[in-house]
């Protein structure tokens, strides 16, 4: 599951990494209370945002409103931090490397492009062993290399190994700092990407006050979006006579990959003999729990019932419904037909 730029750094923050203060704005008034200049960035779950220009170093109150609205009428999640003036920039990565099963670290003096467009001969590249012993001083020898001297040497070096901490506690697939910015005597996170490791993702959860999972005694595994739905959905299957597996609230939002990951949860739970997935669409969209339910059919290993209403509804319906999976729009029907599947 790939996280965004602002939770990459809550979790950077969290080991004490610095990054520039900031914060998600909802209200455009709150730009008042930003000191100038500050950076305004779409949050998005991939690569390139400043050549798609989603990116801007606001000087002026009225330059921020400007982009503020630029982004927000294209419906993006916007954070907006302080600007950093920094002397250099440095490219940080851990990643899992499937072909050799080994743990790979990159880094660069040439921080702030894609690693593409690195020249090989400025990237230094060590493979590890994650079941080894890998002590600080493999982090430091990497960050010798990149031209770093005194403080800003073990700041650095600290810095990388943290990256690698959060790599193994936190079931990570990739944690990248690009670019890790030099100011003075300091080194802050500029921007941050961390992908999770979709089986670990609810084992981790990140703290995240949107994702809750409890499992219970009955048959009925449950993936619902919203706290409140999620009780009525229960109630409604005891009232009619079924038993639920467990509560689970995706949480508002949630994504294609939020979803795969709770199908594949809710299925570790061996009494569950039938999958009801009950969405109100708002922020979430019906399409994208649509392509994660088709995308997980492989895995799913006994019958799923669907219960689809809100935003691109009908699109949702129809990516389903040609997947041979039948939809219902009434939540009482969807429940008495889990019901129904779950006695056979």
């Amino acid at each position: 599951m790939n996280l965004t730029e602002y939770e990459s750094k809550k979790i950077l923050e969290a080991y004490n990494i610095p990054i520039p203060k900031g914060k998600i704005v909802k209200d455009i008034e709150d730009l008042n209370h930003i000191p100038l200049p500050h950076v305004l960035k779409a949050q998005v779950k991939y690569g390139s945002r400043k050549k798609q220009g989603l990116i801007k170093i606001a000087r002026s109150l009225d330059e921020s409103i400007s982009f503020y609205r630029y982004l927000r009428d294209q419906g993006y999640q916007i954070y907006v931090e302080e600007y950093i003036k920094h002397e250099r920039e440095l490219y940080l990565s851990i990643f899992c490397n499937r072909e050799d099963g080994t743990v790979t670290l990159l880094a660069s003096k040439f921080g702030g492009v894609d690693i593409e467009e690195i020249d090989k001969k400025h990237i230094i590249r060590k493979d590890l062993n994650i079941t080894d012993e890998n002590s600080p001083f493999i982090f430091r020898e990497i960050v010798r290399k990149l031209d770093l001297k005194g403080i800003i040497f073990r700041k650095v070096s600290d810095i990388f190994y943290k990256m690698y901490r959060i790599f193994v506690e936190k079931d990570c697939l990739l944690v990248e700092i690009n670019p890790l910015g030099i100011v003075e005597n300091d080194a802050v996170a500029l921007d941050a990407k961390i992908i999770l490791d979709d089986d670990a993702y609810f084992r981790q959860n990140f703290e995240r006050k949107d994702v809750n999972y409890v499992i219970l005694n009955g048959n009925i595994g449950c993936i619902v979006n919203g706290a409140g739905l999620a009780m009525a959905t229960m109630d409604m299957i005891k009232m009619y006579g079924g038993e639920p597996a467990n509560f689970l609230d995706i949480g508002g939002g949630a994504d294609k990959e939020r979803m795969k990951a709770a199908i594949r949860k809710v299925l570790e739970n061996k009494n569950v003999r039938v999958l009801l997935i009950n969405i109100l669409g708002g922020i979430t969209r019906c399409d994208e729990i649509a392509r994660a339910i088709v995308e997980c059919l492989d895995i799913i290993t006994v019958p799923i019932v669907v219960r689809l209403r809100g935003t691109n509804e009908e699109e949702g319906i129809s990516i389903l419904r040609e997947a041979g999976i039948n939809v219902y729009k009434s939540l009482d029907e969807a429940i008495k037909a889990a019901i129904n599947l779950s006695k056979k």
